[in-house]
């Protein structure tokens, strides 16, 4: 029986996203929708294009508001540094910088480590937002890649944060871009007593969580 439906929606060339959702169980139903910014970026660091993103992922919060989704997320973190977007008919678009800062909240995180691959401008922004709603930075690094964000590994990411001191039994390491594959990662790093939270990991969690409250709201 399904206990909870959600709409996904995915940045044009991300696959990581779809990989992730996986591991939710059968009782949770998620559709996957494609966002396609009208338009494109100029390489990796060109982030001139998320505003027709956001503009087209809320069109598409539009159409699928008229399915009997629970909520619906935009599963691009560096899109929105807000918790929640609404389309022009009012219809809530969860965001998943809303499910990180969730997650952070939920744990009593108010001081942590970040990494991503995003550029020094969008990185800036994005640390800015998490300082304006409680959550201090106390290292940061910007990860290397050489080509597109899901083309970064496990081992790639786990060198990076290791050269740059960001393991730490003490202070979670926070590791932002739904494009990138991290779930080895943060199971390697759990054996060591690291708390290790993704864009993806936040998201899955925050689904679980809704999940659960509507089945207590039900229950009542």
């Amino acid at each position: 029986m399904i206990q909870y439906r959600c709409g996904i929606l995915v940045p044009w060339v991300n696959t990581t996203v779809e990989e992730d959702l996986r591991i939710l169980p059968e009782y949770i139903q998620y559709n996957i929708g494609r966002v396609w910014p009208s338009k494109q970026p100029n390489g990796a660091n060109d982030e001139s294009y998320l505003e027709s993103m956001k503009e087209h992922a809320l069109q598409i919060a539009e159409q699928f508001g008229n399915l009997e989704f629970d909520d619906m997320f935009l599963a691009c973190t560096s899109a929105a540094c807000q918790n929640v977007m609404f389309t022009t008919a009012g219809k809530q678009l969860q965001t998943v910088y809303g499910c990180l800062l969730s997650e952070l909240r939920m744990n009593g995180y108010k001081n942590i480590y970040f990494a991503s691959p995003y550029s020094e401008l969008m990185q800036e922004h994005f640390l800015s937002a998490l300082e304006r709603d409680g959550v201090h930075i106390s290292k940061m690094i910007s990860i290397k890649c050489s080509g597109e964000f899901r083309d970064l590994n496990c081992n790639d990411v786990y060198a990076q944060c290791s050269n740059a001191g960001l393991f730490s039994d003490i202070v979670p390491l926070v590791i932002s871009c739904t494009a990138i594959t991290t779930r080895p990662l943060i199971q390697e790093l759990k054996k060591k007593n690291i708390h290790c939270i993704s864009s993806n990991s936040a998201l899955i969690n925050e689904i679980y969580r809704r999940t659960n409250s509507k089945n207590m709201r039900v229950s009542k």
